[in-house]
């Protein structure tokens, strides 16, 4: 897991978008966008689990802790290094 932790006026979001790219932006997701922050809410494990690695998570903070014991989980099943990048404006670890 890597995170990204700074103001709506940092880069964190510039560079998560770069380092995503074309080439993997399904990975992306907003939890600004309605839609994805619903899932994420619903259903924490699943939205996590239906989306290509590396992840990219912008505003984790806005999941709540099912998302975070969800993103545990991930991290606790798993040897594979950088499945998960976390971004927010908050803290939220």
């Amino acid at each position: 897991m890597i995170r990204l932790v700074g103001s709506a006026d940092d880069y964190a979001v510039v560079f998560l978008r770069r380092v995503a790219g074309d080439a993997v932006r399904d990975a992306y997701v907003t939890l600004d966008d309605r839609t994805q922050l619903r899932a994420a809410r619903l259903d924490p494990v699943g939205f996590l689990a239906e989306r290509p690695r590396p992840m990219f998570v912008d505003e984790f903070q806005r999941g709540g802790d099912g998302l975070l014991l969800a993103a545990k989980s991930v991290l606790d099943g798993g040897d594979d290094r950088g499945q998960l990048v976390l971004a927010g404006s908050h803290r939220f670890l």
